[in-house]
């Protein structure tokens, strides 16, 4: 098997990319779990502020990443983000108008 050096700026993305996927998937699990109106709420606009910066990563490693993979792997994702960070923002912005009918 042969290994395969990547950049330092690759490196970092493929790190970041990694920790931010697993602090997703354990906010949603907690959603899951303890799902009432304030703590939704909390969640909606912690994945609005994730999501913002996942896809201003993922944007970053597709214009200037060094190996060709991983600038592909960040195009094919980058439009998962930006549609998972319009339906996030969407029901942040439907659960405060909720929130202020009451």
């Amino acid at each position: 098997m042969q290994t395969v050096r990547v950049s330092d700026k690759d490196q970092q993305f493929l790190q970041h990319a990694a920790s931010d996927g697993l602090a997703e998937v354990q906010m949603g699990q907690m959603a899951a779990e303890r799902a009432t109106n304030p703590e939704v709420r909390r969640f909606g606009q912690q994945m609005v502020t994730d999501h913002e910066k996942a896809v201003q990563l993922f944007s970053t490693a597709a214009k200037e990443g060094q190996d060709a993979d991983i600038k592909a792997f960040a195009n094919k994702t980058l439009p998962t983000l930006q549609e998972h960070l319009h339906i996030a923002w969407q029901l942040t912005q439907q659960q405060g108008s909720m929130s202020q009918a009451r």
